[in-house]
């Protein structure tokens, strides 16, 4: 089985696992005070998937994640002719540690974790994990709207040095942060889209009602 057709299999069986699951939010009237807002503009949003919430999910569902990860990285580096070994993971803290944990698993990639100051005692230093010059740092991230978030991070690794060309996140939003991240020379991946979401929402209750709002945009457009 190549890379892509697992990626697409591996996909389809997560999208209908977080749905079962419960990590999907869709709204059924239009009282926006019930609706959950994006940590990125703090407007609310029609749908809305509950990632935060992976750490505390089934292991299972969070198995899923990292597996869904795994088969994207795998789809990437057969793509680009890049070298596995040379990768390595880290977070967007703090909701996407265990993310990356899963992932690095189901990857066989190594995370690294960075302090905000060196540590004292035992090996030192600020990286937690073994890096190298030729090491390649990935941000890991469960959602992207506006990017700010994986642009911050990004900043805080390259103070000390550290190559970062690509971010991977579960599902990309499109409310700009592939741009924004493509001008600071940061690659933005997506397991999924939104729009590619809604595509296996259409048995889903309040699907109607959903997609009338974003065809009238009466949702924020950044959310999209």
């Amino acid at each position: 089985m190549n890379a892509e057709w697992n990626y697409k299999l591996t996909l389809d069986s997560f999208l209908k696992r977080s749905i079962d699951g419960g990590l999907l939010f869709m709204a059924g009237d239009d009282d926006r005070s019930k609706w959950p807002t994006l940590a990125s503009s703090d407007e609310p949003a029609a749908i809305y998937w509950k990632f935060r919430e992976l750490s505390e999910a089934p292991k299972e569902l969070l198995a899923a994640a990292g597996d869904l990860m795994a088969a994207k990285i795998d789809m990437i580096i057969e793509e680009k002719g890049l070298e596995r070994g040379k990768i390595r993971l880290a977070p967007v803290p703090m909701g996407s540690i265990g993310l990356t944990v899963a992932a690095s698993i189901s990857s066989n990639i190594p995370f690294l974790l960075l302090r905000d100051e060196e540590k004292g005692h035992g090996t030192g230093g600020k990286i937690v994990g073994k890096y190298e010059k030729e090491h390649s740092l990935w941000l890991i991230e469960d959602v992207a709207t506006s990017g700010g978030s994986t642009e911050k991070e990004a900043d805080r690794w390259r103070k000390d040095g550290i190559i970062i060309e690509n971010a991977l996140v579960l599902c990309d939003r499109k409310g700009g942060a592939e741009d924004s991240l493509k001008e600071k020379g940061i690659a933005l991946h997506s397991c999924f889209t939104q729009d590619k979401a809604l595509e296996q929402l259409t048995d889903h209750p309040n699907y109607g009602r959903v997609m009338s709002w974003l065809q009238e945009e009466r949702w924020p457009k950044k959310t999209r």
